[in-house]
């Protein structure tokens, strides 16, 4: 499914490993729901690599 907005901001990161679990957590619990929350983004998405860095990849639109 696409984005339907007139834009998207797209990150692209990776986190110390021993930070990963707590990372996660707060990205998933609080940051991408901030964000959706401003006006103008309608969702967020998040893509984790198979293989190579960086790890991450955000998409909010």
């Amino acid at each position: 499914m696409g984005f339907l907005g007139a834009g998207v901001l797209a990150t692209w990161n990776d986190i110390a490993p021993g930070d990963e679990a707590e990372f996660n957590t707060w990205y998933t619990r609080e940051h991408v729901p901030e964000r959706v929350a401003v006006p103008g983004f309608l969702r967020g998405r998040r893509y984790l690599a198979a293989s190579g860095a960086p790890r991450y990849r955000t998409c909010a639109g």
